[in-house]
């Protein structure tokens, strides 16, 4: 009987087996969400101030609004711009505009392929023009940015007293 069966029977078998066994694991688990893809109901419009979640995710929130601070706006969690009194719009935009610069030092720094210690030196270049920030909650910020960013990006791993090296 085994001589009657030819390798490439053998083969379409298997591939239709598999095909059904993962069918059917994949209907059992992810029943809703193929069904949702299948029939367009799990892609959704997605708006430039929104984050789309996987349909049947999560704690039941399909879009996230992510606000909008390309126009000058500014997050709730600072208040209103009468409540940002004695200058602290000011810093919160200097702030803004150091990660900027900094972002882009580092994607010309990505582009030239420049090193270690270069890159460390534009940003302290850059750094040194906000010097309002050092000693305040932004400048904690502008340094997360910092070591995720090059963690991430560059495989550079900034510790707190190349931190303060830099703002010097």
């Amino acid at each position: 009987m085994l001589r009657s069966i030819s390798w490439g029977q053998f083969g379409c078998f298997l591939l239709v087996a598999g095909g059904g066994y993962y069918l059917f694991v994949g209907m059992k688990f992810y029943g809703k969400e193929v069904k949702d893809f299948l029939s367009g109901k799990g892609v959704k419009e997605v708006g430039a101030n929104t984050v789309a979640t996987p349909a049947g995710r999560g704690n039941g929130v399909d879009q996230i609004q992510v606000p909008d601070f390309s126009e000058g706006g500014q997050p709730a969690l600072f208040g209103s711009e009468d409540e940002m009194g004695d200058g602290t719009q000011e810093m919160f935009k200097a702030m803004e505009k150091v990660i900027a610069l900094l972002k882009e030092v580092m994607n010309q720094g990505a582009v030239r392929k420049i090193g270690r210690e270069e890159l460390l030196d534009q940003f302290t270049e850059v750094l040194r023009k906000y010097r309002q920030l050092k000693g305040t909650h932004y400048q904690l910020a502008v340094n997360n940015f910092l070591v995720r960013t090059c963690s991430s990006n560059f495989s550079l791993v900034l510790g707190e007293n190349e931190l303060e090296v830099l703002w010097k």
